[in-house]
């Protein structure tokens, strides 16, 4: 059976809200909801460490394609960036943790392998394993049945969010003057908004998009 095409590309930001320590990824994905955190090692320790309930996920910015998340995760993912100790990512963006196409077949063959040994060889790593398999299972009959019973998005404590603002604040003023705000218009009116307002401002008949007039010939 064929793999979906992906159709989902953002570039996000997941923030540790007990160390206030941040990792900026890319992600390619079906669902926007799919419980993604991010991939890279410093993060994964973050994780297992403070736990995820302490990590929050925000989206900065969605693409039309693979190939532009890319150029954008090279831009923002840069030497300055990395060399901030509050930073967790190892290496500048755009290579999405591969050398190439080849390298991350051989990756994603080891991991299958040495995952299987583990099972085979580990009674405890096999129980574990297959306690977290059925909780997962859980957790999605939990999710299907509450689809359409909750807002997109998650909802954070006023705490939780002063913590992450202020872990925020000094990057996306410095990264970009426009970091955050995208276009609407309505009756060829066109105003420039904070993207996390943008469903209130949809609700009064606005729309994602610029208006520009046509030249006329």
């Amino acid at each position: 059976m064929a793999r979906k095409k992906k159709t989902i590309h953002y570039l996000y930001k997941t923030t540790c809200i007990v160390t206030n320590k941040f990792y900026i990824g890319m992600h390619s994905t079906c669902i926007l909801e799919d419980g993604y955190l991010g991939s890279g090692k410093r993060l994964r320790y973050s994780l297992r460490k403070h736990g995820k309930e302490n990590h929050v996920k925000e989206i900065l910015e969605f693409f039309d394609s693979r190939e532009q998340l890319i150029a954008k995760e090279k831009e923002i993912v840069n030497t300055d960036l990395i060399n901030d100790k509050q930073c967790l990512n190892l290496q500048p963006g755009g290579g999405g943790g591969f050398l190439n196409e080849e390298h991350k077949l051989k990756c994603w063959a080891a991991a299958r392998i040495g995952f299987a040994k583990k099972l085979a060889e580990d009674p405890e790593y096999r129980e574990r394993n297959k306690q977290q398999l059925q909780k997962n299972r859980l957790k999605a009959i939990e999710n299907k049945n509450n689809l359409g019973k909750r807002p997109l998005g998650i909802r954070h404590t006023e705490e939780s969010k002063k913590k992450i603002g202020s872990a925020n604040k000094k990057y996306t003023a410095n990264l970009n003057s426009q970091w955050g705000t995208c276009w609407i218009t309505k009756e060829n009116e066109n105003k420039k908004i904070q993207k996390i307002d943008i469903d209130s401002w949809i609700q009064q008949g606005w729309k994602k998009g610029r208006y520009i007039e046509k030249k006329k010939e």
